[in-house]
Order: C-alpha cells, then sequence, then structure tokens
C-alpha cells in the first residue's frame, strides 16, 4: 500500500472514529496503513503538517463549530458529542 493510499484509509478510520468519546486505537491505524505506528505518524506529520492528535483536534472543533451554529442543541451537549469531557475542555 502506498502512502498516500495508506492516509487516505486512515483518514476514513478517523472520519468514522471522531465523534463520540471513543480514543483512536493506533494498533488499528499501524494495521490500516501496514506499517508501525510510529512511522506512519512520521509519515503523517510530513504530508499533511500536523499530527494525528491535532487533526482529530481541528476536526472535532470545526465539526462543533458547525453544530453549534447551525443547530439548537446546548453547547455542554455538542461538546460532549465530539469527545470533550467538561465546558473548559471544550472552550
Amino acid at each position: 500500500m502506498d502512502n498516500f493510499k495508506a492516509l487516505e484509509s486512515v483518514v476514513e478510520y478517523l472520519e468514522n472514529e471522531i465523534s463520540g468519546s471513543n480514543e483512536v486505537d493506533f494498533t488499528v491505524i499501524s494495521k490500516i496503513a501496514c506499517c508501525p505506528v510510529p512511522l506512519f505518524q512520521r509519515i503523517f506529520v510530513y504530508i499533511t503538517g500536523i499530527t494525528i492528535s491535532e487533526y482529530l483536534m481541528h476536526r472535532r472543533l470545526t465539526l462543533a463549530g458547525y453544530d453549534i451554529k447551525n443547530s439548537k442543541e446546548k453547547i455542554i451537549d455538542i461538546a460532549m458529542k465530539y469527545g470533550f469531557n467538561s465546558h473548559s475542555s471544550f472552550t
């Protein structure tokens, strides 16, 4: 599997896991990418310019911001939906 296909597959996995409080399983990422986690993390940073953790944080905040703007849900409910455990961790 080439690096870009591996990245695409991992991003698809991350997008599926992004909402909710489930922690991302790096052993799953390793299996999807067919390489050790530390190596794939370096590849991910090389291609995207950010770490997997930063990617997840940006995506969660983006999706939460969209929900805040376009829904009637309470902010704390939206924060919990995207894995933030408290109001302070979300702000």
